[in-house]
């Protein structure tokens, strides 16, 4: 996978963070233990990503944790961590944003709230769609 001269220079300056993205877009499991409706979440910001435009990547290790999904490499739009979480709190958020995006050169981060996820795959993904402000593209 060719990476143009932006996403090289991103990824250069993520790498330089130890933001650990990958050059191929990818979605893998946690190595705990990862409820069907988070896998499912994740797969789904993948998808809705790479039909934006972005180059996309899981579980990447930072200082301080792993992210869920980081969306990246898009020269119209900011760089995302992407946090699936079920019964999100005001404290993890904070944590979250305070190591994922004030240490790092991510733009911003955004919560997909698993409990609120439809059962219909299809709203699922167009719910997810409009959590990160993109086009459901389907």
């Amino acid at each position: 996978m060719t990476l143009t001269p932006n996403q090289r220079s991103e990824y250069r300056e993520l790498k330089d963070y130890s933001v650990e993205i990958s050059k191929h877009n990818h979605t893998e499991h946690n190595s705990g233990s990862e409820t069907i409706t988070h896998g499912v979440a994740k797969h789904l910001v993948g998808m809705v990503g790479v039909r934006n435009g972005y180059r996309v990547s899981s579980e990447v290790e930072v200082k301080g944790g792993d992210i869920d999904m980081v969306l990246w490499g898009n020269p119209e739009r900011l760089t995302y961590a992407v946090e699936c979480e079920t019964g999100l709190t005001e404290e993890t958020k904070q944590s979250k944003i305070d190591r994922y995006v004030m240490q790092t050169p991510i733009d911003d981060i955004v919560f997909v709230e698993c409990n609120r996820l439809p059962m219909d795959m299809v709203e699922c993904y167009e719910f997810i769609a409009s959590e990160l402000g993109l086009q459901d593209c389907t």
